[in-house]
């Protein structure tokens, strides 16, 4: 219905019952200039100036009156018809406007612009009684322009084509609604139309029918060519033998060959073809007596789709031209031949599979409805193309199909080990070469012996289970003899085939994969025993932790008691010395649990570090300092330097004293007598780095690349002064590492040995700064004690 509006000179606009618009037509679009894009949506009150005027066309739907049409500042006094109607099924009221200036038109003025429409126009009373027709109807009609006044349908067709042309304007007068109706109808002559008729009432005052309008389309041709071309589809295997490259077949499209005078007697035209764009050529066919293919391979034109397509995009507005107007392509195909040619693109949803040309030998009268019929007829010829062309993709997808299986049976050749056909009782029918490489057994070794005979005997009766099951597919896991006596893992796919009583089975060689996994076990048992390793070193320190606590108790109340006197001591007995050599083993025993424990976090992932925004200058000085009289009592000179003052950090002030105090006890241990040991802070671009350096024994080359190593000693020597468990510098690379840093060493054998790590420069947003670096923990000196219990005092 949208098509046929949008050729109507009339100004169309309708609304739904609430006054939204719904559609607005060509001709009221170069009226206001607006588009439909911008009414869409929008309420008839945009349009109507005047909220009377809208209350009455909602609340009436059927009337005429006048009003002000305001678009684009402009105010246009109009007269409107209106009528309530259904659009595309929903309650709609259609609005026809005009000017009322253009309402003063004569007669003469009203009938040239309907007969020069390209629709049949007519107006009858309300008793059926033409009192107008267009010279398009009545030429439809055979009927005498001059004389139609007073005529009725029954002076133009047969009597059931009377009957139903009354019944459909009844539905009119009773509903006094707009319909559209598609029907056969036959005139006296006898010939056969189909017309589209769009029907209108137009009402009095008193809102009752004063004149019925319509306005028709001849649709006999594009119908008739729906028709047969909807039956055509057994041509389809003629089609193709056209359009195999080298065929030439003669008189053999029965369809087209109907068509082809029905279309030639309609558009009076002298010859129509069209071409199939095929294989990157133009494959054409004529109609001339008989349509054929008269044609043969050399009268192919080759030419790329796209070089085809730019040819027809001039050729859009499917109009009939002069020759001489069209590009050398058409010329040279009609040159001296024919004068006029119509060109009508064939598509099927938009890409382009051929073109139709219609020819003239001589100036004729083009009726619009030549381009219709064209149009329709090419549309039809695009369908019928396009689902040839279908069949040949099927025909080239069932080529790749057969290619496809080709390669499938390769690929599965290659990505299994084992394809084999065997029957129920056990029988191979068939194997695959790789069955004899995997296995090593031949069809007929296989054969003289039962399937049951190569399976491990712990497989077995799993086997038979499985296959027991009343199952398509089976999946089974099992290992299978070689002939060399061996045993393969394979992993078997199988599906049965009841009806032949057999099975399709494919398998996998899964030997290595089976080995892989017997030792993915033993790795996982090794680390469940380090798991149960580590439990027990956490369970023990824990257990040595508790009697040290209460030794050293102890050992601080038997001080205490003897500097008050309630313990006497003899002069010949050396009490002080027995007591601090249980002291300081016990800080020794003290330590290496605490060393333990926190191993076992830390290979567990339990340890933690809690940073906090510190001076890291003042915490290092801070901690070196705390050792300097124990250092300096064993006549070693300790060095602070540092090249800034102040540097605020994140870290954990705890962890980074306990690395300190790790390196300077290891700093004391192989310094001898009058040595130095320095501490340096470096501030780099992005890290602090922290120096340790002494002169002592050094490290030898073999050991600096294990010095970090968990339990390993530098100096395991039967006469060394010192003790240690061998972890202490593995948990401070640990706390290095937890802060974001990185630990070396530099040493050489009797040079002694440079400690460095790096902490990263970062800061906690809107956290203060720490300035006491030990809150409510243990005095500095005990902790010094603890860290350099390792080292005798001679």
């Amino acid at each position: 219905m949208e098509h046929f509006l949008n050729n109507l000179q009339d100004k169309i606009i309708i609304i739904d019952t609430n006054g939204r618009i719904l559609f607005i037509n060509n001709s009221f679009v170069k009226f206001t200039s607006i588009s439909l894009d911008n009414l869409r949506d929008l309420n008839i009150d945009h349009l109507i100036k005047g909220k009377s005027d809208v209350d009455n066309i909602l609340k009436e739907k059927n009337g005429e009156s006048i009003v002000h049409i305001v678009t684009n500042n402009i105010d246009k006094k109009c007269n409107i018809i209106y009528c309530y109607n259904k659009f595309n099924t929903t309650d709609a009221i259609f609005i026809t406007l005009s000017d009322v200036e253009d309402s003063s038109c004569t007669k003469e003025h009203l009938e040239n612009i309907l007969d020069n429409s390209n629709f049949m126009a007519w107006i009858k009373d309300k008793s059926g009684k033409y009192i107008y027709m267009n010279k398009f109807f009545a030429k439809a009609l055979d009927a005498n322009i001059n004389e139609y006044i007073g005529t009725s349908p029954i002076d133009y067709f047969d009597k059931e084509s009377v009957k139903r042309i009354q019944s459909t304007e009844n539905v009119i007068i009773n509903s006094k609604e707009a319909r559209v109706f598609d029907d056969t109808y036959i005139l006296k002559s006898g010939k056969e139309i189909v017309l589209s008729r769009w029907v209108h009432p137009i009402l009095d005052d008193n809102k009752e029918i004063k004149y019925i309008i319509g306005l028709s389309k001849d649709i006999t041709l594009t119908n008739f060519i729906e028709s047969s071309l909807s039956r055509s589809y057994d041509q389809l295997t003629i089609l193709q033998r056209l359009l195999d490259q080298g065929t030439n077949i003669a008189n053999d499209f029965t369809v087209i060959n109907k068509i082809k005078w029905n279309i030639n007697n309609t558009l009076a035209c002298s010859e129509f073809n069209f071409f199939i764009h095929y294989n990157e050529h133009l494959v054409p066919y004529y109609s001339n007596n008989n349509f054929n293919s008269s044609h043969n391979t050399d009268s192919y034109i080759q030419i790329d789709k796209e070089e085809f397509q730019s040819i027809l995009a001039n050729y859009n507005d499917y109009c009939i031209l002069p020759i001489e107007k069209y590009n050398d392509f058409v010329k040279n195909l009609y040159k001296d031949k024919f004068k006029y040619i119509g060109v009508y693109p064939i598509k099927f949803n938009k890409d382009i599979l051929g073109v139709l040309h219609v020819c003239y030998k001589n100036k004729v009268d083009f009726p619009s409805k030549n381009d219709s019929f064209s149009t329709t007829f090419a549309k039809q010829l695009g369908a019928i193309i396009n689902n040839y062309l279908l069949t040949e993709k099927l025909k080239i997808e069932f080529k790749k199909r057969l290619e496809i299986e080709e390669e499938l049976s390769f690929l599965l050749n290659t990505a299994v080990d084992i394809t084999a056909t065997i029957y129920k009782d056990g029988k191979h029918k068939k194997i695959s070469n790789s069955y004899t490489k995997v296995l090593g057994w031949t069809l007929e070794e296989l054969n003289s012996n039962h399937w049951r005979n190569l399976i491990h005997p712990d497989d077995i009766n799993n086997i038979v289970n499985i296959l027991s099951k009343s199952y398509d597919s089976y999946n089974i896991t099992c290992r299978m003899l070689c002939k060399n006596g061996e045993y393969k893992w394979l992993s078997w796919n199988c599906r049965a085939f009841k009806e032949d009583n057999i099975y399709l089975c494919t398998a996998k060689d899964i030997t290595d994969e089976k080995k892989l996994e017997s030792q993915n076990k033993i790795i996982e048992e090794a680390l469940h025993l380090e798991n149960i390793k580590n439990e027990f070193f956490a369970n023990i320190s824990h257990e040595f932790k508790t009697p040290l606590n209460i030794i050293l108790a102890s050992l601080q109340i038997i001080n205490k008691n003897i500097r008050n006197g309630n313990i006497l001591v003899h002069n010949n007995f050396n009490l002080d010395n027995y007591l601090n050599s249980i002291k300081q083993n016990s800080y020794r025993l003290l330590r290496l649990a605490n060393n333990i424990i926190d191993m076992t976090k830390i290979d567990t992932g339990y340890y933690e570090i809690h940073p906090k925004n510190h001076n890291i200058v003042s915490v290092i000085e801070d901690i070196t300092m705390s050792v300097v009289q124990y250092i300096e009592d064993k006549g070693i000179e300790l060095i602070f330097d540092t090249d800034v003052e102040e540097k605020i950090i994140s870290c954990d002030s705890e962890k980074v004293e306990r690395i300190m105090l790790n390196l300077l006890s290891n700093a004391v241990k192989y310094v001898e007598k009058d040595g130095k040991i320095e501490v340096k802070i470096t501030t780099l671009r992005n890290d602090i780095l922290v120096s340790v350096k002494d002169n002592g024994l050094g490290i030898s080359e073999d050991k600096i690349d294990l010095i970090f190593e968990r339990f390993m000693q530098v100096d395991n020597t039967m006469t060394r002064k010192c003790e240690g468990s061998g972890i202490g510098l593995s948990i401070v690379e640990s706390l290095v590492k937890l802060h974001g840093g990185n630990i070396t060493v530099n040493s050489s054998k009797g040079r002694g040995s440079e400690f460095l790590f790096t902490l990263p420069i970062h800061i906690i947003e809107n956290e203060p700064v720490i300035e006491n670096i030990n809150p409510n923990c243990m005095d500095p000196i005990e902790k010094c004690n603890i860290e350099f219990s390792d080292i005798y005092v001679v």
